[in-house]
Formats: structure tokens, sequence, C-alpha cells
């Protein structure tokens, strides 16, 4: 479905222009990527898919621009990919541990958008039994640490299943 619906825009594309491309400033306030999201949290999503979001003009190509909507719409793309997508978005700097309290907030905040001003309680509910599951799934360190590798370990085996995360989206 994916590759018949990126196929599809190429054909239409290169009809209207041979070398399709978006700058990342222009990517952010014309598409929903960042619609009703934290601003580090849209730039979590866009460097998972290898953007430099530090740079406004960083240029975004046909084909992850395709993969970016692709994720954002249908929360599809190749399963490979999908996983490589999170462990990115939830470790964007690939620290091997992270405080439980700054994933709890990433959680929440993921949730709830910027719709909401202040937590609610299915945001916070919903973080905090994420952070149940890490512990279930055996990737604490202690009870205020997740150990960032474990995690990684069981999103790659699918034990936790990307299907979870992309509640999110």
């Amino acid at each position: 479905m994916i590759k018949t619906e990126i196929a599809k825009l190429k054909q239409l594309l290169s009809k209207a222009k041979a070398d399709f491309h978006v700058c990342l400033r222009e990517f952010i306030r014309f598409s929903d990527v960042g619609m009703a999201r934290f601003q580090d949290i849209t730039y979590r999503i866009i460097s998972s898919f290898g953007i430099d979001v530090s740079n406004e003009n960083a240029i975004i190509e046909f084909e992850n621009f395709c993969r970016i909507n692709c994720f954002l719409r249908y929360r599809k793309t190749s399963p490979s990919d999908l996983i490589k997508i999170w462990v990115k978005i939830l470790n964007p700097q690939s620290i091997p541990v992270i405080n439980v309290t700054n994933m709890e907030d990433f959680f929440e905040r993921f949730a709830r958008g910027t719709l909401q001003e202040q937590p609610t309680l299915i945001t916070t509910t919903f973080a905090k039994h994420m952070i149940d599951l890490f512990k279930l799934e055996q990737c604490m360190i202690d009870d205020d640490r997740i150990d960032m590798i474990k995690l990684q370990v069981k999103i790659e085996d699918g034990t936790l299943s990307t299907d979870l995360f992309n509640q999110l989206i």
C-alpha cells in the first residue's frame, strides 16, 4: 500500500517537477507534522528520519517527505523502518540510560499534544502505564532509570510492539 502510494506520488510529481524537495521550515509550517504537537516532539519525529533539525533550511527530499507523511497519516512504513523510527524518537541522542521522569514527561506530552494546557488524567495515566510496561519487561535499572539498550532490544525483537507506540501519533 505504501509503495503503491509512493509510486503514484512519484509519477504525479515527476510530471510537475523532476526534483521535488522542501525545506524543513516550510515542511513544519505547512504540513501536519507539527500540528498540535510540542516542538521538541515534532523535531524528534522528523530527526528519526535522518533530517538535521538544527538547520531550519535543511532539505527534505521527496522520498523522506513521503516516508514521514505515510508514518504520520497511516502509521505505516516497513517493519524494520518502524522499529528504527521509534527507537530514534524514544531516544534521539542514543543515551544508554534515561531518567523515568523525563520519559514519563515525554509520553504524557506526546499523548496530550498542545491542545490541552495541562496534563489530563488520561495522558498522565497513559504515561505511567508505559513506564509500568517497561518495568514488567525488565527495562529498568532501578525504579528511576530506564535501560534504553534493553528497551531497544525489546522493541527490535517484537516484545514491545511498535503498534503500542503508534497510538501516540
